[in-house]
Order: structure tokens, then C-alpha cells, then sequence
């Protein structure tokens, strides 16, 4: 009875234990942490997401840094291994075999482990060669870049405008990658029947294709041909991509920072009044009050994207952003003032991890994020001499709780 038993625990482990993999796209161990969310053609393509023999495949999901080899769907049924041709933690390529089908491949680790398919992952279409356009002769004439500043949910838009020569209308695909970082491809546009010795162009806001924000840092357009097997032209300028703006392009000081006495819980920016005040990051206005006896006009705004609100104080009036009003990084959201209990004209900035006054914390780095901010904006204003607007003399900037006897402000 009781080698019964046993042998009932042993099949039952070997059906749980083969479901497991089956669950997984099958012929693997159990995966190790390596997965992919997508992948897509590189070169000799008729689509993104469709290539033939021969192609190069990106891979792209995060632990991937140990692939050797891919496994592709075969034709009739089964696999073909083939050796990846490069692996990084966060992609890999690989080129397309003979007898190759339809499906997802999926990178396979030096153990034999196979990577992990996220929901949402598309098939790779492969076609025969002669499905792919022809692109013909083919080169860039001319390219530039517009607007090299951009932040993370801005209103600026970077712009690139090409011109190539050839003989034939052509689908070309654009990219978008990032600098230093192997030229990691975080954005891409296939451009259909694109004509040659005219104008084309295209435009980058900053966001990946899931509408997120990509990371701050130093981006490049690409070009080539979709059905090309040559490496893409890096063109145009470099683009930096920020994730706050400085709230000023105005010359201003730095004045008291975060705990300087009478429950200061952030950094004060000494600037003439009537000077425009910009969102340091986009979100949505939760709070749009007045406090006579401390902060005056002031906006609340919690950010997108990230888990902070961001407290802009001595408005000159009233913001025209109601409560509930999405707005984008940089724009202009009021004009700096000494409203409330203030001697001077100046915009008090405070940054909470979590919702102000509602379970949030000041952040006491304040200072030091808008030191960084100044500095790789390059539309910021300039920070003039010294910490202290020196006339200034007996400067205050008395803040009392956001609304006069109120522990939480309540709307």
C-alpha cells in the first residue's frame, strides 16, 4: 500500500511538472527569471514584427544576458536551436534559419533554460523572401533634428527630417536609441511608401510604444530601408531626454532649503515676481487654495508616472489650472509672487514622496533634485552668484500647515 502511494505522489509530481512546462511553451526546465515581451525584425524585414530567412530578430525582456542559443518554431513541427548572435540583459539577436514558422521563438540560457513569454507577446510572422519590398538603391541625402530638448510627458516634440535618394518607393523604418547603451532601440515607426528626394519626417515625444516614459539620457534617430540588410544610419542631433524641468527659466537664486528653521520643507527660488513658474513633472492639479498666513496661492500637482506630489507656493494669484486638470512638464502652470507670509518674490518648491498631506513625506533632498534638475535643463534659468539674493536682508518665507488651524487641507 504504502509503494502505492508512493508511486500515485511520483506520477502525480511527473503530470504537475510536465503541465508546468507545457504552461511555458513547453521543451524546457523551469524558467530562471530570463523573459522577453516582445520581439521584432532588425534587418531584412517585411514588417516589424515579420521576417524571412536570414533576418535579424531582436529579442527584448530583461535576464537575458546568458542566452546561447534561440529555439524557433519549425515548419511541419518541433524546433530549430540556432546560436544567439548577441546577449544583453535586455536583448538578444539572433537570425532566422531555414524551415523557421510562425510563432514565438524564445531565447534558451547557457543551462538550457528557456525565457519565460510575457502575456501580450506577438508572433513573429516569417514570410518567404519574395513577400519582402523592394527598396533599391538607397541613401541619405540630408537629416536634421528640431527641438534636441525633451522631458519625460512634455509638450515638446523632437523632430527629424530626412531626404534620401533612390529609385523606388520605399518603406523605411525609423528608430529611436538610446546612447552608450548599445544602441538600444527604444522606439521605432515603419514609414510606408516613402517617397525619395522630398521631405519625410518624423516625431519623438519621449515615450515607448506602451505610452510610458522612456529613461532620462542621450537618444539618436536611426534609418534604413525595412527590407535592407545593412546596418541602419545613426542621423540627426542628439536628443536629451529629462525627466523633470526646473520650474524657472528665469535668473534666479537658490535661497533657504529644506529644514531652515520654522518648518521649512523646501527650497526656496528667489526670482522677480510676474516671472512664469512651469511644472517640474506632468500629472494632475489635486489642490488649488489660498492660506493668507503662510503658503498664499499655491498648487498641488501629483505627478505621472512617479509616486510624488509637487507643491508650488507665494503664487502671484490664483493658477487658472482648476483641481483635476492635467497638465505636462514644463508648462506654465502661474507667475511667481510673495502672496502670504513672505518678504520677497520667490517660488517655494516642495516634493513629497507619496500625497501631500495625505499619508506623504517632504522629501529632504528637495534642494538637491532642483540643483539637478537646473542643471541638465537646458532652457533653465541661471543661477546667479552666491545662495542668497544679498539685498534681501531679513527675507522670510513663514509657512504654516496648508490651511490656517488645519492639520490636512481639506477643499
Amino acid at each position: 500500500m504504502a509503494l502505492l502511494t508512493a508511486v500515485t505522489a511520483i506520477a502525480a509530481f511527473a503530470v504537475v511538472s510536465t503541465d508546468a512546462r507545457a504552461a511555458n511553451g513547453g521543451g524546457g526546465s523551469i524558467p530562471d527569471g530570463s523573459s522577453i515581451k516582445d520581439v521584432r525584425c532588425e534587418s531584412l524585414c517585411a514588417a516589424i514584427r515579420s521576417a524571412t530567412v536570414g533576418s535579424t530578430v531582436r529579442f527584448y525582456g530583461n535576464g537575458l544576458q546568458t542566452t546561447t542559443k534561440v529555439r524557433f518554431p519549425k515548419k511541419g513541427g518541433g524546433y530549430i536551436h540556432v546560436n544567439a548572435d548577441s546577449a544583453g540583459n535586455t536583448s538578444v539577436t539572433a537570425t532566422v534559419p531555414a524551415d523557421a514558422a510562425t510563432g514565438i521563438p524564445r531565447p534558451k540560457s547557457v543551462g538550457g533554460t528557456l525565457a519565460t513569454v510575457k502575456d501580450g507577446t506577438k508572433k513573429l510572422k516569417i514570410v518567404a523572401p519574395g513577400v519582402l519590398p523592394s527598396d533599391g538603391p538607397f541613401q541619405i541625402e540630408a537629416a536634421n533634428t528640431s527641438s534636441l530638448a525633451l522631458y519625460a510627458f512634455g509638450s515638446t516634440k523632437a523632430k527629424l527630417n530626412y531626404t534620401f535618394s533612390g529609385t523606388d518607393i520605399t518603406d523605411v523604418r525609423v528608430q529611436v536609441v538610446k546612447e552608450g547603451n548599445n544602441n538600444s532601440v527604444v522606439r521605432e515607426w515603419i514609414k510606408k511608401g516613402q517617397n525619395a528626394y522630398v521631405n519625410n519626417k518624423v516625431t519623438w515625444d519621449g515615450s515607448l510604444e506602451d505610452g510610458r516614459a522612456a529613461k532620462p539620457g542621450k537618444y539618436r534617430f536611426r534609418i534604413a530601408p525595412l527590407s535592407s540588410n545593412s546596418a541602419p544610419a545613426v542621423v540627426g542631433g542628439t536628443i536629451k531626454l529629462n525627466d523633470h524641468a526646473f520650474p524657472l527659466r528665469s535668473k534666479f537664486y537658490f535661497g533657504d532649503g529644506y529644514g531652515s528653521g520654522r518648518g521649512h520643507q523646501g527650497v526656496d527660488l528667489l526670482t522677480p515676481c510676474g516671472k512664469p513658474i512651469r511644472a517640474a513633472r506632468a500629472g494632475k492639479v489635486v489642490w488649488r487654495k489660498y492660506q493668507a498666513g503662510g503658503a498664499g496661492h499655491y498648487l498641488v500637482i501629483r505627478g505621472k508616472g512617479i509616486k510624488r506630489d509637487y507643491v508650488y507656493m507665494h503664487m502671484k494669484k490664483k493658477s487658472k489650472l482648476k483641481v483635476g486638470r492635467k497638465v505636462k512638464t514644463g508648462q506654465v502652470i502661474g507667475k511667481v509672487g510673495t502672496t502670504g507670509r513672505s518678504s520677497a518674490c520667490h517660488l517655494h518648491l516642495e516634493v513629497w514622496k507619496g500625497q501631500w498631506y495625505g499619508g506623504g513625506k517632504p522629501m529632504s533632498n528637495v534642494k538637491k533634485q532642483a540643483k539637478r534638475w537646473q542643471k541638465k535643463d537646458p532652457l533653465a534659468g541661471k543661477v546667479q552668484a552666491g545662495d542668497r539674493i544679498p539685498v534681501l536682508g531679513s527675507f522670510t518665507d513663514g509657512l504654516l500647515p496648508p490651511v490656517d488651524g488645519q492639520a490636512i487641507p481639506t477643499r
